[in-house]
């Protein structure tokens, strides 16, 4: 199962499976089959036919229902909800303009180390064919401020490189949890 399956939380809604089927199938609108298992903390675990499917979504945009940002993760063994406390999650992240001698992915992996645990680089980065950014996913801490920008040094020559962040997951001031913001915060409506 491991191959082919996503862990997944929709921040803040839980959808029941009939729901979920039809937003994949709307958004994601995978080419084979795929299950669905609902977990607890409201996780549900999508099981691919095909590892395309897998490998495509997990590389597409952010993704949302409605507003509220999905947390998507590989699947692990020994996986425990109520251990999830999204203070380190997998962030896909652009670095734009990067210079044509980082465009490989033992460097791209090493810049990445810099930020968190490299986990890939997404397909068009590693093939070379778009150059304009490239696009890296890291497993890092969000518990904290996150870097606006990365400092790369090459044969001497140093270069000031902003981050830009595609999916980190909504936090609310409020009540520190993520999937929400502070104006739809449950802490800030009166009691009834």
């Amino acid at each position: 199962m491991s191959k082919q399956a996503l862990i997944c939380r929709f921040m803040g809604v839980r959808l029941h499976e009939k729901d979920l089927c039809w937003w994949i199938n709307q958004k994601w609108k995978p080419k084979g089959d795929y299950n669905i298992q609902l977990g607890s903390r409201g996780f549900f675990t999508v099981i691919f036919a095909h590892k395309d499917d897998k490998d495509h979504i997990f590389e597409g945009d952010p993704y949302f229902y409605n507003s509220i940002g999905l947390y998507i993760t590989y699947w692990r063994p020994n996986f425990a909800p109520e251990q999830e406390d999204f203070k380190k999650v997998q962030v896909w992240i652009r670095l734009h303009s990067l210079h044509v001698d980082y465009w490989n992915k033992r460097i791209l992996e090493a810049i990445e180390n810099q930020l968190g645990v490299f986990i890939k680089a997404s397909d068009l980065t590693i093939q070379g064919k778009y150059t304009t950014y490239a696009r890296l996913c890291v497993y890092m801490d969000i518990s904290g401020p996150l870097p606006d920008h990365m400092e790369l040094i090459h044969k001497e020559v140093q270069w000031k490189k902003t981050i830009d962040y595609e999916n980190i997951p909504f936090r609310c001031r409020t009540c520190r949890y993520h999937g929400h913001l502070s104006h739809n915060c449950t802490a800030n409506k009166p009691q009834p």
